[in-house]
């Protein structure tokens, strides 16, 4: 019995670990399309309301950011999320922490040492980039 009870724990934390490598996941699979301008992969992460806040407050929807990293009018050299923290709500998690970004666009872009704010849902088609 004991046994028994050790493997169904180990299963449980394994599973819930999987589940967080997942989060992680979209959150890197995020960054290295913004550093590639990987339209493709943005357009699966990304969810059909998604909206990016920059730093120096212009606001993107979907497809006006995936334009603009087509158009070459956002470059992003660097993109690198660190000091992570997570809270889950429902099926939506927000994370927060520190982004290190270096970049061109058209709009005045700063450089350095910046926080963020990310959601991710999880839906019927995955888990999708709800906000950054």
């Amino acid at each position: 019995m004991r046994k028994l009870l050790g493997v169904l724990l180990c299963t449980l934390l394994l599973g819930m670990a999987s589940l967080a490598q997942a989060k992680i996941d979209i959150m890197d699979q995020f960054a290295e399309a913004m550093m590639t301008s990987d339209t493709t992969l943005l357009e699966k992460l990304l969810a059909p309301t998604f909206v990016y806040i920059g730093s120096n407050g212009h606001i993107y929807d979907k497809e006006h950011l995936l334009a603009d990293l087509k158009n070459n009018q956002l470059n992003i050299d660097r993109l690198r999320l660190t000091n992570v923290r997570r809270s889950m709500y429902g099926t939506a998690t927000v994370s927060t922490g520190n982004a290190e970004i270096l970049g061109k666009q058209i709009h005045a872009l700063p450089k350095g040492l910046q926080r963020y704010t990310m959601v991710v849902e999880e839906g019927k088609q995955g888990l999708k980039l709800v906000r950054v």
